[in-house]
Formats: C-alpha cells, sequence, structure tokens
C-alpha cells in the first residue's frame, strides 16, 4: 500500500495556510501575508527573539539594518512574518547574504522542485545534522501541508514513507541517500529519476539544495546562533 498523500502546494496554486496569526496566500510561490483573522488554531513560526543569541562574530540587528540588509530583511518579514536566524547569520558578509537570498528566490521560484519536496528535503537533513533551527522552522512547513507528527515521524524513519507523490517521494529517497553516503550513488539511481521524469538540472539543485542545509548547519553551530525557533 502507497503512503498516504497530503495535500501539496504546487507552483502557481492559490491557498490559505496557516502562519502563525497571519493567513498567507502562497501565489506563484510567494506568501502575501495578510492580518486577517483566523477561526482555527495556528501555530506560531516566529521565534522569541527576546531570548538573546550571542553569536561569535558581529551580525547586522534588523533594527539598525541598512541598504541592501535591510531591503532583504524587509522582503523577509513582509513575506514570512520574520527573519530567519541564517540569513541573520548571512549579514555578516554582503555577498553571503546576497548568495544566499538569490538562492531562496532560485528555490521558491523552482519550475519543478516543489514546495512539498524542498521543505521534505530541508527537514530531513536538518534531523540527520540536528540543526536546531531548521528541524522546528520545517516541520512547521510540513504541518503547513497537512503532515501529522506520525506521517512526519515515519518519513524521518524512511523517506520512502513520505507522503508525497512517488517522483517527489523518489527525489527525496534518492537526496538523502546521497547525503548519507554519496560515494554509493551509482548510474541507475541517477537513471531511476530520470524514468520519473526528472531532469539533471532538477537533480543537481536538490541536491545542491540539501548540501546548503548541511553548510548552514555547520556555519550557524559554529557561530553559536542555532537556537530552535
Amino acid at each position: 500500500m502507497s503512503p498516504r498523500k497530503v495535500k501539496t502546494l504546487t507552483a502557481g496554486a492559490r491557498r490559505k495556510c496557516p502562519w502563525g496569526k497571519y493567513v498567507g496566500y502562497l501565489e506563484d510561490w510567494n506568501f502575501h501575508l495578510t492580518q486577517e483573522s483566523s477561526e482555527r488554531e495556528c501555530f506560531s513560526m516566529v521565534p522569541n527573539h527576546k531570548e538573546a543569541i550571542m553569536a561569535l562574530i558581529k551580525t547586522i540587528d534588523p533594527e539598525n539594518a541598512e541598504g541592501e540588509v535591510k531591503e532583504v530583511y524587509d522582503a523577509l518579514k513582509t513575506n514570512i512574518g520574520m527573519i530567519p536566524s541564517p540569513m541573520e547569520l548571512a549579514s555578516a558578509s554582503p555577498w553571503m547574504m546576497k548568495t544566499m537570498w538569490q538562492s531562496i528566490q532560485y528555490f521558491t521560484q523552482h519550475p519543478n522542485l516543489g514546495f512539498g519536496v524542498l521543505s521534505t528535503i530541508r527537514y530531513l537533513v536538518a534531523e540527520e545534522y540536528d540543526y536546531a533551527f531548521c528541524i522546528n522552522f520545517n516541520k512547521n512547513f510540513l504541518k503547513m501541508q497537512g503532515m501529522s507528527d506520525e506521517d512526519i515521524q515515519k518519513t524521518v524513519q524512511d523517506p520512502a514513507q513520505a507522503p508525497l507523490d512517488d517522483k517527489d517521494r523518489a527525489m527525496v529517497v534518492f537526496v538523502m541517500n546521497a547525503i548519507k553516503a554519496p560515494n554509493a550513488v551509482a548510474q541507475e539511481d541517477v537513471d531511476s529519476l530520470h524514468s520519473l521524469g526528472w531532469e539533471d538540472g532538477d537533480i543537481l539543485d536538490a541536491m545542491a539544495h540539501a548540501a546548503n542545509m548541511v553548510s548552514a548547519s555547520i556555519l550557524m553551530k559554529t557561530f553559536k546562533m542555532d537556537i530552535a525557533c
């Protein structure tokens, strides 16, 4: 029996989704948030910034941001209601912040890698590397798609149980196998993805997305900013 499928947000879709006290609309992969009331109980994506985060390097506080950093911060606050800690860490380097912001924009508009497959990859990599901030952050994304705690736990134990369609699930399995044992990846693994309609660019992008999570985990832990949201 194939795993139960949950509702999946796809590019171009327009659906209501809970985000703390906000109600967002995903349209062409961009969240347009409004402060409409919601009758259902919503989870909060916003970390408690009252808790001091003493990074080992100087980052730019949102209240003191200027120029391009302020533009990125403002875009994040407008679109998702918060500034993720990895972006605040990246503010210490203009090049890194620009690169990370471009990556976010690229993947949120990816023509083939959808919201479901990408958020599942991020969550599983975060679990694999004990990346506290992104475990909680991306778990909320999975719940937003309709995954239950049981669905998420089964996916962690076996990515082949992810409640996605066959094509997306195969990509998740491939990526996680590669993250854990890259030297074990063989041509038949790539060919299997081709048979489901994935192109080489999609496969590389999915792996890069996962690899970026690994590097972000190391950076966040190194500079003591990996605090669960």
